[in-house]
């Protein structure tokens, strides 16, 4: 069951996956990710692609908070300030570095895994987030506080080869401070690059797996 306070990101979320509804969507020649953005005062942004994993091993990693840092490149810090593992919810408080001249940001989000099962009956793991409030984590000077909107990944296999992954990841944020919307669409961490960095680093473990499986006994 999702939580209340989750259930309009957990739509924004899960509709990602589907074509249409404002979508504009594009495929990289560099990356082989599917993006697409979404227009509005604050544009969303989602980038599709394949892992290859399992999708026990794409949640592994994506639950894993030391792994963030590895596919988004702008986390300073994180930390984990609440868990519920009965309802497979979380706290985080996410500190991020822009471009000169503009100031880090933090979010607190609220965070829940989702297991939802499609209309045409596949299933898939949904991860939802979105901002939160929390008495024990006031602003810090010179750190403006943004507002995640939504974001979130969705993880499904790849047809019918389980070693593959096919994950969708969405992000709409506002970075507040009074930045001008223009820089706030383009100085965020792109859905491409996270989609793509992921894709890379369990490629990386494929390669060598390979090259050990190889090596003479």
């Amino acid at each position: 069951r999702v939580r209340p306070d989750l259930e309009a990101a957990f739509h924004a979320v899960r509709d990602a996956r589907r074509d249409g509804l404002g979508w504009q969507r594009r495929r990289s020649s560099t990356t082989g990710v599917t993006t697409a953005r979404k227009s509005g005062q604050i544009k969303a942004t989602k980038g599709e692609g394949i892992l290859e994993c399992s999708v026990h091993e794409a949640r592994t990693a994506i639950m894993n908070l030391a792994m963030i840092a590895v596919w988004d490149k702008k986390l300073q810090a994180g930390r984990v300030v609440s868990e519920d593992t009965k309802n497979n919810t979380k706290t985080l408080h996410l500190t991020y570095s822009l471009p000169w001249p503009c100031k880090a940001r933090d979010l607190v989000v609220h965070c829940q895994e989702v297991k939802y099962v499609r209309p045409d009956g596949r299933r898939s793991i949904v991860f939802v987030s979105t901002s939160a409030k929390h008495q024990d984590i006031p602003a810090v000077k010179g750190i403006v506080r943004a507002q995640l909107r939504y974001a979130g990944w969705i993880l499904e296999p790849a047809g019918d080869d389980l070693s593959k992954c096919r994950v969708t990841y969405v992000r709409c944020v506002d970075l507040g401070g009074g930045i001008p919307t223009l820089i706030n669409n383009t100085v965020g961490t792109s859905a491409e690059a996270v989609v793509a960095r992921l894709a890379q680093q369990f490629k990386m473990r494929t390669r060598k797996n390979h090259e050990k499986s190889c090596v003479p006994a």
